[in-house]
């Protein structure tokens, strides 16, 4: 049974995103540049999803270097993707879309608990040209940290993700191309193309003075990472032409939380460090409006979540917990002393390709590099990137897919999409609007009882 209505009015295009993160609005101005007709099709404001809660720190590989359980060759293996993404990042940060996008800071530690791994680690950085620097102590006062028996010093950027997505948008007006709708559905036609069915909310489009509907019409289509895509993901994927590793079209959710620490009367040090074996912790710093340093603090603990919310034995409570134990011994100020502090926690989640935890087949296991799938016989991709790292090059990779299978048309009727298009604005940072609460009231909250 078709979707659509003959009275609807048709919008023809190329190339339909679907998902309006940073890996969304990064393929939607390589397209554009590419000379295709494209349009991005969002449920929220973009970024609202994984991008938003996101450390946002880009690096070239030393997240992969530090897996010292992988075989050595594994990991050097897998850094080398992670370098050509990286200096994607830094081509465009220097002269090109994100230009004016201001890096937070450029520092990078990665400390570790013994000087054994401190060594391995080293090796694997220099077996894949990765810049990484002994350094005896910790600048600032970080407590433990300066005390550590084995310290690193590289480079990085960390970013602001409002700000990534704010330059996106603005480069080349994309906004103007992005849609955000109240529902989406698609179906195959019997022209080889795909007919969307994008809706508003009947209030939003009132209040926008915006069409309520529109068909468009697409010769291709990129579901780009986010939960909720998965019904599309079936359906386009579905019956004779479905792989036969079914789990090469397979999206996993995965939750895991974010701890937001800030001093009550003075100022943290800005930071951004990996400490792998102190329970896997990754922090990188934020300003607040009034210039105080806040730390965003995450660490390994995920668990596989069939929808966004869903309750599950890794709870904030549980979560905290955990992660208490491994700052105890990194941090021990932010434990001895929690009343200097305000604290919050925000939940977490990722969509991700599929992948098997330790052989067992349940799924939730870490990403080890980027993931593009292509249709076996109609141009669909789906697109994930793993890492935010990764970003431009699946773009990359999507983009000279799809010149070998689609060519770009001259024309669309842009008045129509304006008629029905409105963007919201980009989604803010989680960690703005997470509640900060005295070590009393957090604690009331937060610890087990």
């Amino acid at each position: 049974m078709t979707l659509f209505s003959s009275a609807l009015p048709i919008l023809d295009v190329d190339v339909v995103i679907v998902g309006g993160g940073i890996q969304g609005l990064w393929l939607l101005a390589d397209l554009i540049d590419a000379g295709y007709q494209t349009i991005l099709l969002e449920r929220q404001r973009p970024g609202f999803g994984q991008t938003g809660h996101a450390h946002v720190f880009l690096h070239e590989g030393h997240l992969y270097a530090s897996m010292l359980r992988e075989q050595q060759n594994d990991a050097v293996q897998r850094v080398m993707p992670l370098l050509t993404a990286n200096g994607l990042w830094e081509t465009a940060l220097a002269g090109g879309r994100l230009q004016k996008a201001k890096a937070l800071r450029s520092e990078f530690f990665i400390g570790w608990s013994n000087v054994v791994s401190g060594l391995e680690f080293a090796n694997r950085c220099a077996l894949a040209n990765l810049h990484c620097d002994r350094i005896d102590q910790m600048p600032g006062k970080f407590g433990a940290w300066a005390n550590l028996p084995s310290l690193y010093q590289s480079k990085g950027v960390c970013l602001e993700s409002s700000v990534l997505l704010d330059q996106l948008l603005t480069f080349s007006d994309i906004r103007k191309r992005v849609g955000c709708c109240h529902k989406i559905s698609v179906e195959a036609n019997e022209l080889g193309s795909y007919d969307f069915l994008a809706e508003h909310d009947s209030e939003l489009a009132e209040k926008n003075t915006r069409t309520l509907s529109l068909q468009v019409r697409a010769r291709a289509v990129v579901l780009s990472a986010g939960t909720g895509n998965e019904h599309l993901i079936d359906h386009l994927f579905e019956g004779p032409t479905r792989q036969p590793n079914p789990k090469a079209t397979k999206q996993q959710t995965v939750k895991t939380f974010m701890l937001v620490v800030r001093h009550l009367n003075g100022s943290l040090p800005p930071v951004t460090g990996m400490f792998p074996d102190f329970g896997g912790i990754f922090m990188v710093s934020r300003e607040d409006a009034q210039g105080r340093t806040v730390w965003l603090i995450g660490d390994r603990q995920r668990q596989l979540v069939t929808v966004p919310g869903e309750m599950t034995t890794l709870d904030a409570i549980t979560w905290f917990q955990n992660l208490k134990k491994a700052l105890a011994t990194l941090l021990p100020q932010l434990i001895d002393d929690p009343n200097n502090y305000e604290w919050g926690i925000y939940e977490a989640i990722k969509a991700e390709p599929w992948r098997d935890k330790s052989g067992a087949g349940a799924g939730g296991g870490f990403p080890v590099g980027f993931h593009v799938h292509e249709h076996p016989l109609k141009p669909v991709w789906l697109a994930w990137p793993g890492l935010l790292t990764f970003a431009p090059l699946v773009a990359s990779s999507i983009v000279t897919g799809l010149q070998q299978k689609v060519v770009s048309s001259s024309s669309t009727d842009w008045d129509l999409w304006e008629r029905f298009r409105f963007t919201l604005p980009a989604g803010e940072c989680r960690w703005k609007k997470t509640p900060l609460q005295t070590w009393k009231d957090f604690n009331t909250c937060f610890s087990q009882s």
